[in-house]
């Protein structure tokens, strides 16, 4: 496609969805042309993101932001994470600069935690966060290497700390996770760490690790600055290796028996992987991780193959 018609179709499609948008009352109907209108456009507008101009890209993305943070569309089953490719996008499109201009927007989105929930989806998986899918690999250095743009996202992240105090379950959870990504990144002053490593283990549960979802985000509190008088990757190993295998009813014989399910399906195989630690570094950064003694190897061994 050349590039005039290009523009001329993704600012044809984003006029409509600008519309449509103005439009939405406090529900959007199941099945309806709205709801059509509202699946299909971001789908054609974000992937013509890497043929518009600067410009186009920030009124992209500020559209983009508006509809995400809607009710109608939080509390939506199949629109709350239809934004989520729109996002990538138009972040894989975008120069390091306009990266870096639209992060304290991200730092600072709302942190809403009144997502309708249905009972099939994994936790927190609703209403994906904005910050999921920023390259923090193309900007990270940039903000550190430049006193300019590292003060841009100061304020930004000092109201994250702030508000994530007063937050509880999915709104601190979600706090947390941006955290997570600007602590791994290294673009948090040291004060600023500090205050993050106090946050993530200000709540923790029953294993005395931090109340995030899952290990997926807890494996990256390793990442965070070291908190005092707490072993961190010993609370990962000793969750770990308590986990006992997962089980469910199979038929054998033709009766129903319970029965350990594939090793692969067996939740303390998954997150051992995620927490332990890289052996190659693909892109040169840093290696982060839990490191197993022979001992402690064997004995996951031992259960992976029971």
């Amino acid at each position: 496609m050349q590039p005039e018609a290009a523009l001329r179709l993704h600012n044809w499609c984003l006029n409509i969805f600008e519309k449509e948008l103005a439009s939405i009352s406090s529900a959007i109907s199941l099945e309806s042309a709205q709801e059509s209108i509202l699946r299909c456009l971001p789908e054609i507008i974000s992937r013509l993101a890497i043929r518009v101009a600067e410009a186009d890209l920030r009124r992209s993305f500020d559209v983009a932001f508006k509809f995400h943070n809607l009710p109608a569309v939080r509390g939506h089953l199949s629109l709350n994470d239809i934004c989520e490719p729109w996002f990538k996008r138009v972040f894989d499109a975008a120069e390091p600069e306009l990266l870096i201009e639209w992060l304290p927007t991200l730092i600072k989105a709302p942190l809403f935690d009144n997502v309708l929930q249905p009972h099939w989806r994994r936790p927190d998986s609703n209403w994906p966060d904005p910050m999921d899918s920023f390259p923090w690999k193309r900007v990270a250095k940039r903000i550190t290497s430049n006193p300019v743009f590292a003060a841009t996202i100061r304020e930004p992240v000092e109201w994250l700390l702030a508000r994530a105090i007063s937050e509880n379950g999915v709104g601190w959870r979600r706090a947390m996770l941006r955290l997570l990504a600007l602590s791994s990144w290294h673009v948090l002053c040291q004060e600023q760490a500090v205050k993050a490593t106090q946050q993530v283990w200000s709540r923790t549960g029953p294993s005395g690790l931090p109340e995030l979802i899952n290990l997926n985000a807890i494996g990256y509190v390793l990442r965070f600055a070291p908190a005092p008088g707490i072993d961190a990757a010993l609370l990962l190993k000793n969750y770990i290796l308590s986990i006992k295998a997962t089980t469910a009813t199979k038929e054998l014989d033709g009766k129903r028996v319970l029965a350990v399910i594939d090793v692969w399906h067996q939740q303390f195989i998954h997150e051992c992987i995620i927490v332990s630690k890289q052996l190659i570094s693909f892109h040169g950064e840093e290696l982060t991780g839990i490191e197993w003694t022979a001992e402690e190897a064997n004995s996951l061994y031992e259960r992976a193959r029971a």
